[in-house]
């Protein structure tokens, strides 16, 4: 019976699909987009190797060299890892990595002092991911081989 039922609304779906063409053409480039920007979607573990990456980058140069703007924000990134107080959020089609104050073990419990409001998630964001790249980290390392200190 349900095989049946959906059979009909295949059928039906792929008459209208036949009777407006572009309609249907835009409607299935718009999902696939949605599904390609999903998949690409990037993890935690993904951030943590761009960061990795891009410390080893920074290493490759002198001290005197590398802008001091790139290496404050990887060693910002890496010194929360460490700490093991990265939180990371995913929304589908872009992901988010936060400081997480506490520990999250301990939100098991429930308590709602703990919990974090919205409105301090806004400021504890630590860099957005969105089709495998991530936005902070790039934007860092623009030009990360040029001490701003020299031209000063």
């Amino acid at each position: 019976m349900a095989v049946k039922d959906y059979g009909d609304v295949l059928v039906e779906t792929g008459q209208k699909m036949i009777k407006r063409p572009i309609r249907s053409s835009i409607g299935i480039t718009f999902l696939s987009a949605l599904c390609f920007i999903s998949y690409r979607n990037p993890t935690l573990e993904h951030y943590k190797r761009t960061v990795l990456s891009n410390h080893l980058r920074l290493l490759l140069l002198s001290s005197r060299i590398r802008s001091r703007t790139s290496e404050d924000v990887v060693d910002a990134a890496r010194r929360l890892d460490r700490q093991d107080k990265l939180g990371y959020r995913s929304f589908g089609l872009f992901a988010v990595v936060y400081e997480a104050h506490t520990h999250p073990g301990m939100c098991e419990f429930g308590t709602v002092f703990i919990r974090p409001r919205l409105a301090d998630y806004l400021d504890r964001v630590v860099d957005v991911g969105f089709l495998g790249r991530w936005y902070y980290q790039d934007l860092a390392m623009v030009d990360y081989d040029v001490n701003e200190d020299e031209w000063k």
